[in-house]
């Protein structure tokens, strides 16, 4: 079923997000050169509105976006539009890969072995964790084996975005609030939008 069937209503707003990690996260991204854009609300027949604090950092031909999960963790995703429908997105929260002709989806996450720690901060449960994962839960940080943050995620976005423009296709020329919503609403014109939706750790 192709991606044109869910209807998406997208706008700024002036809600606030309210989580301690949202500051870190922005000024990790302030130093990347994105600048804040405002809150956008995402609603999608069928699922409850997402909001999200955007950025935008046109020398890097990119988008950010933080948003709240339904379990009540910030995420974090970096997005490249393309002219003519099309886009590079790089996740800090699990998703499979994917790859088509006009989409290039990634995610990555932050480690304790083969465990990744979102999946134990979703859960909440140090019991469920130890039973689950063999891990006791809360986990201090220096034990991560592996932490991808924005700037590995970015270069991530780029190196992806480099291999689509290769292809001949053109990122977005402006990057304003307007070229972040057309952004949207283009994706969910695609048919690999179709069960795939921008913020799905958000919906579930």
């Amino acid at each position: 079923m192709s991606g044109k069937f869910l209807a998406v209503d997208v706008s700024f707003v002036e809600e606030e997000l309210d989580h301690p990690e949202i500051s870190l996260l922005q000024n990790q991204l302030a130093r990347l050169g994105f600048r804040r854009l405002g809150t956008s609300r995402e609603h999608i027949v069928g699922h409850p509105p997402v909001f999200a604090v955007c950025f935008a950092a046109p020398e890097r031909l990119a988008f950010a976006s933080i948003f709240i999960s339904a379990r009540g963790s910030p995420m974090l995703y970096f997005f490249t539009p393309f002219e003519g429908g099309g886009c590079v997105l790089t996740a800090r929260y699990p998703r499979d890969e994917e790859r088509t002709p006009n989409v290039t989806k990634t995610g990555a996450g932050r480690y304790l072995g083969d465990v990744m720690i979102e999946e134990l901060e979703a859960e909440r449960d140090p019991a469920l964790a130890l039973e689950r994962y063999g891990v006791e839960w809360p986990l201090a940080e220096e034990r991560w084996d592996v932490v991808v943050d924005a700037p590995e995620l970015v270069a991530l976005l780029e190196k992806h975005a480099r291999e689509v423009q290769a292809t001949g296709k053109r990122p977005y020329s402006e990057w304003t609030r307007e070229s972040r919503l057309r952004s949207v609403r283009e994706y969910y014109e695609l048919d690999e939008a179709w069960g795939s939706l921008i913020t799905p750790t958000a919906q579930s």
